[in-house]
């Protein structure tokens, strides 16, 4: 069952949008938002609001709002493909925990912002089996097939190396909270940013890709 939206940090705008529910005003508004654990559950529930949103507008930047713990890596994977190829600019920003696989999703924004107090956690990628030596094989193939892919993924969009990202996912480094000078140092934070500052950044956005003013 899709988990209930909870927005994290819900700014109205009147009494009126006051009264109606969370969900419709956030997706008039654009904004999709990650709050929990990422299952298959979230990629479903990712996937029907970003269809709906592709719907009014394939030019207007999307703001993906992201606190959320970690969680699958397979299906962080597959919600960051989803907006990474959705042809739509996508503003993401950390609105408190940006951790484990979450960082996936986060890294899918053309434009990545952040609050000034979120965390990012970054530590090495687990899998559970509790089946034979041969399927145990099988996982651990499988979740370094993911390790690589997710370590091109975010070399590819930092200045960090597939050396410096390899040694954290592969375990070889602690894991850590990382600071946000070190998160803008390496190109995984772009701005840091109060929420009023959010619709700015989006609009030079749109402007830079040639959207209507």
């Amino acid at each position: 069952m899709i988990t209930t939206f909870q927005p994290y940090d819900v700014h109205y705008e009147s009494a009126y949008d006051e009264m109606r529910h969370p969900l419709e005003y956030r997706l008039e508004k654009r904004e999709l938002w990650l709050t929990s654990a990422i299952t298959e559950d979230t990629f479903v529930q990712q996937a029907a609001w970003l269809s709906s949103l592709l719907d009014q507008s394939q030019e207007e930047p999307i703001k993906l709002f992201v606190h959320s713990p970690g969680g699958d890596v397979e299906q962080a994977l597959s919600i960051a493909s989803l907006f990474e190829n959705c042809g739509c600019p996508i503003v993401s920003i950390a609105v408190g925990m940006v951790h484990s696989a979450s960082l996936m999703i986060y890294m899918s924004g053309t434009l990545r912002l952040s609050y000034p107090n979120s965390f990012f956690l970054l530590h090495a990628m687990t899998y559970n089996s509790d089946g034979s030596v041969t399927e145990n094989e099988e996982h651990s193939i499988y979740a370094k097939t993911m390790i690589e892919e997710g370590v091109r993924r975010l070399a590819s969009k930092t200045k960090w190396q597939d050396r410096k990202w390899r040694s954290i996912y592969n375990g070889r480094a602690a894991s850590k909270f990382l600071s946000m000078q070190k998160m803008i140092d390496a190109g995984v934070v772009h701005h840091v940013v109060s929420y009023p500052e959010i619709g700015v950044y989006a609009d030079r956005l749109r402007h830079s890709l040639g959207g209507p003013p």
